[in-house]
């Protein structure tokens, strides 16, 4: 992977990691039920896998990155 290719990765990684963290803040702040709290743990937990990941293989990181902002933007879409 070049020097470019891992700056993007990089950045993919924290711009989902950090719309992961920002949808779970506004989700947390609401009545939430059993189904909805197991759906933030889930994000939460492939937040940190992709942040434990991200030092060793970009490319799992990324994915993990993209599953967790996924599930919480979903979150928050049933929240509306």
């Amino acid at each position: 992977m070049t020097d470019a290719e891992q700056q993007a990765y990089a950045a993919a990684i924290g711009d989902s990691l950090g719309k992961t963290q920002r949808n779970i803040a506004a989700a947390e702040g609401r009545m939430l039920t059993p189904a909805q709290r197991e759906i933030v743990a889930q994000a939460r937990s492939l937040a940190e896998q992709a942040a434990e990941t991200r030092s060793r293989d970009l490319q799992a990181a990324k994915s993990l990155a993209e599953r967790a902002e996924i599930l919480s933007r979903d979150l928050v879409a049933q929240l509306r």
